[in-house]
């Protein structure tokens, strides 16, 4: 994908500002880094493309549902949902299309277009494959995004989280960059994580201290059992800031 810049410079010899049109690639590696959130840096590299627009979304529920109509085999359970399915296709269809109508924005019609020449070409098994260089480098930052904080705690533990994973990197240098690109850091001190159960009970507790040690308070007896389904930064109190953990 290529995007156009423009810029304005000042010409020296006519004294004059002038507007420079610059073409650049806009990568991949230039979405994730570009996302605003590190779940929107993680979604984009586990699928390798933006999140789908409400249009494409459209386009393929539409695929689907030709699909379904024209399949005579289809359960006899999606045959009574049917014509729930086409209502709603058509409701969301009148909500994307029918402002763009009365405000003039031809640009929604050539997005849902291309939307459903996209959907094609993935039907007929004609999209473009995936290169082994893009392919490897996408690993790499999924990989990055989806570290712990367990496995942040150094660079050898995170290496040797990536090769147990068989992620594929250069040498460490290599994995130094991508990190600063993706604003994927080590522990640093100060820093507080707690694991949330599904009651937002808090059942572990991760700091690190002044000193850059990481105290970890451990599960207790009444809640080793249960499983973890959140884990949030915080800040360390404010009251206290020890060298040492409390006892």
């Amino acid at each position: 994908m290529w995007t156009v810049a423009i810029r304005s410079k000042v010409c020296e010899s006519k004294g004059c500002r002038q507007t420079v049109m610059r073409k650049t690639r806009q990568t991949l590696a230039k979405t994730i880094a570009a996302a605003t959130t590190h779940a929107k840096k993680w979604e984009i590299a586990l699928h390798g493309r933006n999140p789908p627009t409400a249009i494409e979304r459209l386009a393929e529920d539409a695929l689907t549902l030709h699909s379904l109509l024209e399949d005579p085999h289809a359960p006899s359970a999606h045959g009574k949902e049917l014509p729930n399915w086409r209502e709603n296709l058509k409701s969301r269809f009148a909500d994307l299309l029918f402002p763009a109508l009365l405000e003039d924005k031809t640009q929604v019609f050539f997005d849902l277009l291309n939307a459903m020449a996209h959907q094609r070409r993935l039907f007929r098994g004609q999209s473009k494959t995936e290169g082994a260089k893009k392919a490897s480098g996408r690993r790499l930052r999924l990989a990055l995004l989806s570290l712990t904080p367990d496995q942040l705690q150094s660079m050898r533990t995170l290496l040797q989280q990536l090769d147990s994973w068989q992620v594929e990197y250069h040498d460490e240098s290599h994995v130094r960059r991508v990190m600063r690109e993706l604003s994927v850091h080590l522990l640093r001190p100060g820093q507080r994580f707690v694991w949330l159960d599904a009651n937002n009970h808090i059942v572990r507790e991760l700091r690190v201290l002044r000193n850059g040690r990481v105290f970890c308070k451990p599960a207790t007896l009444k809640n080793i059992r249960v499983n973890p389904i959140l884990c949030v930064e915080l800040g360390l109190r404010k009251t206290k800031l020890a060298e040492e953990p409390d006892k």
